[in-house]
Protein backbone atom coordinates (compact mmCIF):
# COMPACT_ATOMS: atom_id res chain seq x y z
CA UNK A 1 0.00 0.00 0.00
CA UNK A 2 0.88 3.45 -0.72
CA UNK A 3 2.09 6.17 2.13
CA UNK A 4 1.16 10.16 1.45
CA UNK A 5 3.08 11.99 3.67
CA UNK A 6 3.12 15.76 4.11
CA UNK A 7 6.20 17.22 5.36
CA UNK A 8 5.09 19.59 8.42
CA UNK A 9 6.19 23.32 7.99
CA UNK A 10 6.56 22.70 3.95
CA UNK A 11 3.12 21.90 3.31
CA UNK A 12 1.00 24.80 2.90
CA UNK A 13 -2.94 24.68 3.07
CA UNK A 14 -5.07 23.96 -0.15
CA UNK A 15 -7.06 26.82 -1.28
CA UNK A 16 -10.55 25.73 -2.08
CA UNK A 17 -11.15 25.08 -5.70
CA UNK A 18 -14.18 27.73 -6.96
CA UNK A 19 -16.85 26.22 -9.38
CA UNK A 20 -14.99 27.07 -12.54
CA UNK A 21 -17.59 29.05 -14.67
CA UNK A 22 -17.72 30.83 -18.43
CA UNK A 23 -15.19 33.45 -16.76
CA UNK A 24 -12.26 30.75 -17.89
CA UNK A 25 -13.41 28.72 -20.74
CA UNK A 26 -12.02 30.98 -23.44
CA UNK A 27 -8.50 29.52 -22.14
CA UNK A 28 -8.96 26.55 -20.07
CA UNK A 29 -11.29 23.77 -19.15
CA UNK A 30 -11.18 22.64 -15.68
CA UNK A 31 -9.51 18.78 -15.26
CA UNK A 32 -10.66 16.54 -12.05
CA UNK A 33 -7.14 15.95 -10.54
CA UNK A 34 -6.53 13.06 -7.61
CA UNK A 35 -6.80 14.11 -5.20
CA UNK A 36 -7.67 17.52 -5.99
CA UNK A 37 -9.53 19.47 -8.79
CA UNK A 38 -7.51 21.84 -11.00
CA UNK A 39 -7.70 23.76 -14.25
CA UNK A 40 -4.99 23.76 -16.98
CA UNK A 41 -3.55 26.54 -18.54
CA UNK A 42 -2.29 25.99 -22.08
CA UNK A 43 1.29 27.15 -22.20
CA UNK A 44 1.70 27.22 -18.24
CA UNK A 45 3.51 24.21 -17.70
CA UNK A 46 6.50 22.61 -15.55
CA UNK A 47 9.70 21.59 -17.45
CA UNK A 48 12.39 19.26 -15.57
CA UNK A 49 15.55 20.86 -13.99
CA UNK A 50 18.93 18.94 -15.06
CA UNK A 51 19.06 15.79 -13.26
CA UNK A 52 20.49 16.92 -9.34
CA UNK A 53 23.28 15.63 -7.09
CA UNK A 54 22.98 16.38 -3.77
CA UNK A 55 26.93 15.68 -2.66
CA UNK A 56 27.81 18.91 -4.88
CA UNK A 57 24.24 21.09 -3.74
CA UNK A 58 23.75 24.01 -2.21
CA UNK A 59 21.23 25.33 0.68
CA UNK A 60 18.30 24.87 -2.10
CA UNK A 61 18.44 23.37 -5.66
CA UNK A 62 16.60 24.03 -8.96
CA UNK A 63 13.75 20.79 -9.27
CA UNK A 64 11.91 22.62 -12.40
CA UNK A 65 11.29 25.35 -14.08
CA UNK A 66 7.46 27.22 -15.01
CA UNK A 67 6.12 29.17 -17.76
CA UNK A 68 4.97 31.88 -15.25
CA UNK A 69 4.03 34.52 -18.87
CA UNK A 70 1.04 32.16 -19.79
CA UNK A 71 -1.15 33.15 -17.16
CA UNK A 72 -4.28 35.67 -18.27
CA UNK A 73 -4.53 39.00 -17.20
CA UNK A 74 -5.89 39.34 -13.78
CA UNK A 75 -4.64 35.77 -12.22
CA UNK A 76 -1.97 35.90 -10.11
CA UNK A 77 -0.01 33.09 -9.04
CA UNK A 78 0.28 32.14 -5.37
CA UNK A 79 2.20 29.54 -3.94
CA UNK A 80 3.42 26.11 -5.99
CA UNK A 81 3.84 22.60 -4.76
CA UNK A 82 4.33 18.82 -5.93
CA UNK A 83 3.27 15.57 -5.43
CA UNK A 84 6.56 13.20 -5.49
CA UNK A 85 6.31 9.60 -6.77
CA UNK A 86 8.95 7.65 -6.43
CA UNK A 87 9.38 5.44 -9.65
CA UNK A 88 11.50 2.00 -9.91
CA UNK A 89 12.00 -0.71 -7.36
CA UNK A 90 10.96 0.48 -3.41
CA UNK A 91 8.73 -1.96 -1.51
CA UNK A 92 6.62 0.72 -0.26
CA UNK A 93 6.40 3.77 -1.94
CA UNK A 94 6.06 6.80 -0.59
CA UNK A 95 3.82 10.01 -2.01
CA UNK A 96 4.82 13.38 -0.39
CA UNK A 97 3.54 16.25 -0.85
CA UNK A 98 5.87 19.31 -0.59
CA UNK A 99 6.31 23.53 -1.48
CA UNK A 100 8.23 24.69 -3.42
CA UNK A 101 9.39 28.24 -4.48
CA UNK A 102 7.75 30.15 -7.03
CA UNK A 103 10.71 29.49 -9.33
CA UNK A 104 10.85 26.02 -8.56
CA UNK A 105 13.81 25.42 -5.86
CA UNK A 106 13.18 23.21 -3.08
CA UNK A 107 15.77 22.81 0.28
CA UNK A 108 18.05 20.23 -0.35
CA UNK A 109 17.59 19.16 3.61
CA UNK A 110 14.27 18.13 2.61
CA UNK A 111 15.11 16.63 -0.77
CA UNK A 112 17.74 14.26 1.04
CA UNK A 113 14.98 13.60 3.40
CA UNK A 114 12.31 12.22 0.80
CA UNK A 115 15.09 9.96 -0.49
CA UNK A 116 16.27 8.54 2.40
CA UNK A 117 12.51 7.70 3.15
CA UNK A 118 12.06 6.10 0.04
CA UNK A 119 15.46 4.31 -0.96
CA UNK A 120 18.08 5.17 1.99
CA UNK A 121 21.32 6.78 1.32
CA UNK A 122 23.05 5.19 -0.94
CA UNK A 123 24.59 7.75 -3.51
CA UNK A 124 23.26 6.55 -6.88
CA UNK A 125 20.93 8.75 -8.49
CA UNK A 126 16.70 8.00 -8.42
CA UNK A 127 13.63 8.83 -10.19
CA UNK A 128 10.88 10.76 -9.27
CA UNK A 129 7.64 11.67 -10.80
CA UNK A 130 6.99 15.40 -9.67
CA UNK A 131 3.50 16.55 -10.23
CA UNK A 132 3.48 20.67 -10.18
CA UNK A 133 0.67 22.61 -9.20
CA UNK A 134 0.55 26.27 -8.55
CA UNK A 135 -2.38 28.21 -6.05
CA UNK A 136 -3.65 31.22 -7.71
CA UNK A 137 -6.38 34.27 -7.30
CA UNK A 138 -8.25 35.62 -10.48
CA UNK A 139 -9.59 39.23 -10.64
CA UNK A 140 -12.44 38.48 -8.82
CA UNK A 141 -10.80 37.13 -6.07
CA UNK A 142 -11.77 33.41 -6.93
CA UNK A 143 -8.81 30.90 -5.75
CA UNK A 144 -8.07 28.63 -8.61
CA UNK A 145 -5.91 25.56 -8.26
CA UNK A 146 -3.12 25.16 -11.90
CA UNK A 147 -1.99 22.27 -12.84
CA UNK A 148 0.82 22.45 -14.80
CA UNK A 149 1.70 18.94 -15.23
CA UNK A 150 4.44 16.19 -14.57
CA UNK A 151 8.09 16.31 -15.29
CA UNK A 152 10.59 13.65 -13.80
CA UNK A 153 13.23 14.32 -11.26
CA UNK A 154 16.30 12.59 -10.94
CA UNK A 155 18.41 12.86 -7.62
CA UNK A 156 21.29 11.55 -6.16
CA UNK A 157 21.95 11.87 -2.31
CA UNK A 158 24.39 13.19 -0.62
CA UNK A 159 26.24 10.95 1.28
CA UNK A 160 29.98 9.68 1.58
CA UNK A 161 31.42 6.57 0.19
CA UNK A 162 31.27 3.69 2.75
CA UNK A 163 32.94 0.54 1.68
CA UNK A 164 30.92 -3.14 2.25
CA UNK A 165 33.19 -4.18 4.74
CA UNK A 166 36.52 -2.71 6.80
CA UNK A 167 39.16 -4.72 8.00
CA UNK A 168 41.69 -3.55 10.80
CA UNK A 169 45.57 -3.99 10.13
CA UNK A 170 48.28 -2.88 12.67
CA UNK A 171 50.84 -3.71 15.43
CA UNK A 172 48.08 -6.02 16.92
CA UNK A 173 47.22 -8.20 14.20
CA UNK A 174 49.99 -7.15 11.29
CA UNK A 175 50.07 -4.35 8.46
CA UNK A 176 48.93 -6.95 5.64
CA UNK A 177 46.18 -9.07 4.22
CA UNK A 178 47.30 -12.26 6.05
CA UNK A 179 46.81 -10.96 9.26
CA UNK A 180 44.20 -8.16 8.72
CA UNK A 181 40.49 -8.80 10.91
CA UNK A 182 36.99 -8.03 9.28
CA UNK A 183 34.85 -5.56 11.16
CA UNK A 184 31.82 -7.17 12.47
CA UNK A 185 28.48 -5.19 10.42
CA UNK A 186 24.90 -6.25 10.24
CA UNK A 187 23.18 -7.79 7.29
CA UNK A 188 21.54 -4.36 6.38
CA UNK A 189 22.58 -2.00 3.50
CA UNK A 190 26.19 -0.13 4.66
CA UNK A 191 23.81 3.22 4.11
CA UNK A 192 20.66 2.05 6.37
CA UNK A 193 23.52 0.93 9.02
CA UNK A 194 26.81 2.83 8.61
CA UNK A 195 28.31 1.48 11.74
CA UNK A 196 31.30 -1.18 12.03
CA UNK A 197 32.93 -2.35 14.86
CA UNK A 198 35.29 -4.67 16.26
CA UNK A 199 36.92 -6.19 19.42
CA UNK A 200 40.63 -6.57 19.68
CA UNK A 201 43.69 -6.86 22.33
CA UNK A 202 46.87 -4.71 22.14
CA UNK A 203 49.85 -6.64 23.39
CA UNK A 204 52.22 -3.73 24.74
CA UNK A 205 51.79 -0.34 24.98
CA UNK A 206 51.65 2.37 22.07
CA UNK A 207 50.22 0.05 19.43
CA UNK A 208 49.15 1.33 16.31
CA UNK A 209 45.99 0.43 13.71
CA UNK A 210 44.12 1.73 10.44
CA UNK A 211 41.34 0.65 8.46
CA UNK A 212 41.50 -0.98 5.15
CA UNK A 213 38.07 -1.05 3.20
CA UNK A 214 36.91 -3.77 0.78
CA UNK A 215 37.01 -2.17 -2.17
CA UNK A 216 41.21 -2.29 -1.76
CA UNK A 217 41.22 -5.90 -1.46
CA UNK A 218 38.81 -5.94 -4.22
CA UNK A 219 41.00 -4.26 -6.73
CA UNK A 220 44.04 -6.01 -4.76
CA UNK A 221 45.82 -2.31 -4.07
CA UNK A 222 45.89 -3.05 -0.51
CA UNK A 223 47.38 0.32 0.33
CA UNK A 224 45.63 2.71 -1.90
CA UNK A 225 44.76 6.29 -0.71
CA UNK A 226 42.16 8.51 -1.71
CA UNK A 227 38.35 9.05 -1.61
CA UNK A 228 37.59 5.38 -1.08
CA UNK A 229 41.05 4.06 0.62
CA UNK A 230 42.34 3.68 3.74
CA UNK A 231 41.20 5.23 6.73
CA UNK A 232 42.61 6.39 9.26
CA UNK A 233 43.59 10.26 11.32
CA UNK A 234 44.54 13.39 10.50
CA UNK A 235 47.47 13.47 13.08
CA UNK A 236 49.64 10.05 12.75
CA UNK A 237 49.69 8.77 16.28
CA UNK A 238 46.91 10.42 17.54
CA UNK A 239 45.56 8.64 20.72
CA UNK A 240 42.38 10.27 21.24
CA UNK A 241 39.38 7.68 22.05
CA UNK A 242 36.95 9.78 19.64
CA UNK A 243 37.41 11.31 16.81
CA UNK A 244 37.03 11.71 13.24
CA UNK A 245 38.33 9.88 10.39
CA UNK A 246 39.76 10.80 6.76
CA UNK A 247 41.01 9.08 3.79
CA UNK A 248 43.32 11.89 2.66
CA UNK A 249 46.80 11.44 4.26
CA UNK A 250 45.21 8.47 6.62
CA UNK A 251 47.75 8.57 10.01
CA UNK A 252 47.51 6.12 12.35
CA UNK A 253 45.19 5.94 15.82
CA UNK A 254 47.74 5.06 18.59
CA UNK A 255 46.60 2.70 21.29
CA UNK A 256 48.61 4.08 24.62
CA UNK A 257 47.83 0.85 26.55
CA UNK A 258 47.70 -2.86 26.32
CA UNK A 259 44.15 -3.85 26.94
CA UNK A 260 41.03 -5.04 25.45
CA UNK A 261 39.23 -2.44 23.15
CA UNK A 262 35.99 -1.99 21.18
CA UNK A 263 36.40 0.12 17.87
CA UNK A 264 33.59 1.41 16.31
CA UNK A 265 33.50 3.33 13.46
CA UNK A 266 30.16 5.50 11.70
CA UNK A 267 30.97 5.78 7.92
CA UNK A 268 27.88 8.17 7.67
CA UNK A 269 29.76 10.48 9.76
CA UNK A 270 33.00 9.27 9.18
CA UNK A 271 33.63 9.48 13.22
CA UNK A 272 35.34 6.99 15.42
CA UNK A 273 34.89 5.72 19.44
CA UNK A 274 37.51 3.33 21.28
CA UNK A 275 36.47 1.85 24.57
CA UNK A 276 38.39 -0.49 26.83
CA UNK A 277 36.24 -3.51 27.17
CA UNK A 278 38.48 -5.90 29.49
CA UNK A 279 36.12 -8.52 31.10
CA UNK A 280 35.79 -8.58 34.43
CA UNK A 281 34.43 -11.56 36.62
CA UNK A 282 33.14 -12.38 40.18
CA UNK A 283 35.05 -15.17 42.08
CA UNK A 284 33.62 -15.33 45.58
CA UNK A 285 30.83 -16.84 47.66
CA UNK A 286 28.25 -16.78 45.32
CA UNK A 287 30.41 -19.18 42.56
CA UNK A 288 32.38 -20.86 45.41
CA UNK A 289 35.24 -19.25 44.89
CA UNK A 290 35.98 -21.52 41.58
CA UNK A 291 39.29 -20.25 39.83
CA UNK A 292 38.76 -22.53 37.05
CA UNK A 293 38.66 -20.70 33.71
CA UNK A 294 36.34 -23.75 32.36
CA UNK A 295 33.77 -23.59 35.09
CA UNK A 296 34.35 -20.37 37.46
CA UNK A 297 33.55 -18.29 34.54
CA UNK A 298 30.09 -17.54 35.08
CA UNK A 299 29.41 -14.23 37.28
CA UNK A 300 30.07 -11.66 34.52
CA UNK A 301 29.88 -8.09 35.23
CA UNK A 302 27.85 -6.37 32.94
CA UNK A 303 29.46 -3.50 30.92
CA UNK A 304 28.30 -0.42 31.58
CA UNK A 305 30.74 1.75 29.20
CA UNK A 306 33.56 3.89 30.12
CA UNK A 307 35.21 1.51 32.24
CA UNK A 308 32.14 1.24 34.41
CA UNK A 309 30.74 -2.10 35.47
CA UNK A 310 27.92 -3.77 37.53
CA UNK A 311 26.43 -6.72 38.77
CA UNK A 312 23.05 -6.85 40.45
CA UNK A 313 21.79 -9.68 42.78
CA UNK A 314 20.74 -11.08 46.08
CA UNK A 315 24.80 -11.38 48.16
CA UNK A 316 23.20 -14.00 49.95
CA UNK A 317 24.35 -14.81 54.33
CA UNK A 318 27.83 -16.39 53.91
CA UNK A 319 28.31 -15.80 50.53
CA UNK A 320 28.37 -12.12 50.03
CA UNK A 321 32.38 -11.59 49.50
CA UNK A 322 34.18 -11.43 46.48
CA UNK A 323 37.08 -10.59 44.87
CA UNK A 324 37.41 -9.58 41.25
CA UNK A 325 39.33 -11.02 38.24
CA UNK A 326 39.67 -9.56 35.07
CA UNK A 327 39.69 -12.14 32.08
CA UNK A 328 43.46 -12.14 31.77
CA UNK A 329 44.08 -13.14 34.79
CA UNK A 330 41.43 -15.41 35.82
CA UNK A 331 42.76 -17.88 38.01
CA UNK A 332 45.84 -15.92 39.23
CA UNK A 333 45.17 -14.90 43.04
CA UNK A 334 47.80 -12.20 43.17
CA UNK A 335 46.11 -10.47 40.13
CA UNK A 336 42.81 -10.74 41.88
CA UNK A 337 41.41 -7.21 42.40
CA UNK A 338 39.68 -6.47 46.17
CA UNK A 339 39.80 -4.02 49.16
CA UNK A 340 42.54 -2.52 51.43
CA UNK A 341 40.80 -4.16 54.85
CA UNK A 342 39.59 -8.13 54.26
CA UNK A 343 36.03 -8.30 54.37
CA UNK A 344 34.91 -4.62 54.15
CA UNK A 345 31.31 -4.01 54.40
CA UNK A 346 31.99 -0.18 53.06
CA UNK A 347 29.37 1.57 50.66
CA UNK A 348 32.46 2.38 49.28
CA UNK A 349 36.14 2.21 48.59
CA UNK A 350 38.72 1.66 46.49
CA UNK A 351 40.13 -1.09 44.49
CA UNK A 352 43.32 -2.87 44.89
CA UNK A 353 44.84 -5.73 43.18
CA UNK A 354 48.24 -5.99 45.23
CA UNK A 355 47.50 -7.70 48.92
CA UNK A 356 44.03 -7.62 48.17
CA UNK A 357 41.13 -8.46 50.19
CA UNK A 358 37.95 -9.52 49.87
CA UNK A 359 35.01 -7.18 49.47
CA UNK A 360 31.67 -8.01 51.39
CA UNK A 361 28.06 -6.42 50.88
CA UNK A 362 27.07 -4.03 53.63
CA UNK A 363 23.90 -6.41 54.11
CA UNK A 364 23.04 -9.36 53.06
CA UNK A 365 20.29 -8.20 50.59
CA UNK A 366 19.76 -7.13 47.46
CA UNK A 367 22.30 -4.92 45.63
CA UNK A 368 23.85 -3.73 42.62
CA UNK A 369 27.67 -3.57 43.01
CA UNK A 370 29.54 -1.25 40.53
CA UNK A 371 32.93 -1.39 39.84
CA UNK A 372 35.39 1.65 38.34
CA UNK A 373 38.11 0.29 36.71
CA UNK A 374 38.88 3.56 35.18
CA UNK A 375 38.93 5.30 39.04
CA UNK A 376 39.60 1.58 40.23
CA UNK A 377 37.10 2.20 43.04
CA UNK A 378 33.65 -0.08 44.19
CA UNK A 379 29.81 1.52 44.66
CA UNK A 380 27.51 -0.71 46.60
CA UNK A 381 23.74 0.61 45.97
CA UNK A 382 21.04 -1.36 47.69
CA UNK A 383 18.13 -2.13 45.42
CA UNK A 384 14.40 -0.65 46.17
CA UNK A 385 12.96 -3.83 45.08
CA UNK A 386 13.72 -6.36 47.85
CA UNK A 387 11.42 -8.85 45.91
CA UNK A 388 11.58 -9.18 42.39
CA UNK A 389 9.67 -11.31 40.09
CA UNK A 390 11.21 -14.90 40.40
CA UNK A 391 11.51 -17.24 36.80
CA UNK A 392 12.00 -20.92 37.08
CA UNK A 393 13.12 -20.53 33.62
CA UNK A 394 15.26 -18.21 31.60
CA UNK A 395 15.90 -19.24 27.82
CA UNK A 396 17.15 -17.99 24.99
CA UNK A 397 14.66 -18.93 21.59
CA UNK A 398 15.41 -17.53 18.01
CA UNK A 399 16.50 -18.76 14.39
CA UNK A 400 19.52 -20.61 15.75
CA UNK A 401 17.02 -23.49 17.29
CA UNK A 402 14.33 -22.29 14.39
CA UNK A 403 12.28 -20.71 17.08
CA UNK A 404 11.10 -23.50 19.16
CA UNK A 405 13.33 -26.24 21.52
CA UNK A 406 14.25 -23.27 24.06
CA UNK A 407 17.83 -23.23 25.34
CA UNK A 408 17.68 -22.90 28.65
CA UNK A 409 20.26 -20.68 30.72
CA UNK A 410 21.24 -22.00 34.04
CA UNK A 411 20.62 -19.64 37.40
CA UNK A 412 24.59 -19.07 38.60
CA UNK A 413 23.48 -16.29 41.35
CA UNK A 414 19.56 -15.34 41.97
CA UNK A 415 18.65 -13.69 38.99
CA UNK A 416 21.61 -14.04 36.70
CA UNK A 417 21.41 -16.64 34.04
CA UNK A 418 24.47 -17.74 31.79
CA UNK A 419 24.98 -20.42 29.31
CA UNK A 420 26.96 -21.07 26.25
CA UNK A 421 25.49 -22.14 22.55
CA UNK A 422 26.62 -21.76 18.92
CA UNK A 423 24.77 -19.50 16.26
CA UNK A 424 25.87 -21.30 12.72
CA UNK A 425 24.75 -18.19 10.57
CA UNK A 426 23.66 -14.50 11.46
CA UNK A 427 20.24 -15.01 13.18
CA UNK A 428 17.36 -13.44 15.79
CA UNK A 429 17.10 -14.46 18.88
CA UNK A 430 15.22 -13.55 22.53
CA UNK A 431 15.44 -13.92 26.14
CA UNK A 432 11.70 -15.41 27.80
CA UNK A 433 10.49 -16.50 30.85
CA UNK A 434 9.25 -20.38 31.27
CA UNK A 435 9.54 -21.12 28.04
CA UNK A 436 6.40 -18.84 27.18
CA UNK A 437 6.38 -15.57 25.42
CA UNK A 438 4.35 -13.48 28.22
CA UNK A 439 7.14 -12.52 29.51
CA UNK A 440 10.14 -11.65 26.92
CA UNK A 441 13.32 -9.64 26.26
CA UNK A 442 14.65 -7.69 23.38
CA UNK A 443 17.05 -5.55 22.25
CA UNK A 444 17.02 -4.31 18.66
CA UNK A 445 20.59 -4.50 18.86
CA UNK A 446 23.56 -6.33 16.33
CA UNK A 447 25.42 -8.43 18.66
CA UNK A 448 28.42 -8.36 16.48
CA UNK A 449 27.88 -3.98 16.78
CA UNK A 450 28.15 -3.92 20.70
CA UNK A 451 28.09 -7.30 22.69
CA UNK A 452 26.21 -5.87 25.77
CA UNK A 453 23.47 -3.72 26.59
CA UNK A 454 20.06 -3.39 28.32
CA UNK A 455 17.23 -5.67 26.82
CA UNK A 456 13.48 -4.45 27.41
CA UNK A 457 11.15 -6.64 28.45
CA UNK A 458 8.80 -6.66 25.23
CA UNK A 459 11.31 -5.35 23.22
CA UNK A 460 12.53 -6.31 19.41
CA UNK A 461 14.47 -9.21 18.31
CA UNK A 462 18.87 -9.45 19.10
CA UNK A 463 20.68 -10.22 15.38
CA UNK A 464 23.76 -12.12 16.50
CA UNK A 465 26.18 -12.87 13.92
CA UNK A 466 27.80 -16.51 13.26
CA UNK A 467 29.81 -18.17 16.30
CA UNK A 468 30.08 -19.63 19.88
CA UNK A 469 28.79 -17.28 22.64
CA UNK A 470 28.71 -17.29 26.24
CA UNK A 471 25.74 -15.45 27.26
CA UNK A 472 25.11 -13.70 30.39
CA UNK A 473 21.61 -12.12 31.52
CA UNK A 474 19.95 -10.46 34.41
CA UNK A 475 16.12 -10.81 34.42
CA UNK A 476 15.94 -7.82 37.21
CA UNK A 477 18.22 -5.26 34.82
CA UNK A 478 17.67 -6.89 31.66
CA UNK A 479 21.62 -6.56 31.38
CA UNK A 480 23.28 -8.66 28.94
CA UNK A 481 26.48 -9.92 27.41
CA UNK A 482 27.34 -12.17 24.29
CA UNK A 483 30.63 -12.80 24.96
CA UNK A 484 32.11 -14.48 21.75
CA UNK A 485 34.86 -17.44 22.04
Amino acid sequence: MKKYIIFSGLLMSLMLMSSCNGTYDDWASPQHNDPEDAITIPGFTATAANAIDLRNAGDSVKVFSLSSAALPSGVTRQKTRMIITPQGDTKDATITKINTTGDGKLDSASLQNIIAMNYGKRPVARTYSAHVYSDAINANGQAILIDAGSVNLVVTPAAPFIASAYYLVGDMVGWDAIGMVKLSHSSLDVYTDPVFSIEFKTTAAGQNLKLIPQTNIDNNNFWYEGTQGVVGVKTDGDTSTSGSLVTTSPGAIKIPNAGTYLLTINMMDYTYTIEKTSKYYIVGGLQQWNDKTATGMTCLFYPMGNGVYSYTTNWESGANNLKIWDQDSFGNWNAAFGSVKDGATDISGSLVNSGAGAIASPTTEFYTLTINMGSKTYQWTKCDNQSPTEYPKISIIGEFNRWGADYELTQVTKHNWYGKFTQTTTGDLKFRANDDWTTSWGNKQNIGDKYYGTAANGGSNFTVPAGTYNVYFNDITGQFAFVAQ
